[in-house]
């Protein structure tokens, strides 16, 4: 399950990219 965590760490740094 860390490695879901981890995905969702990375992808939560591209959402913020793509909301700008």
């Amino acid at each position: 399950v860390e490695r879901k965590k981890v995905g969702l760490r990375k992808a939560r740094r591209a959402v913020q990219f793509s909301k700008r």
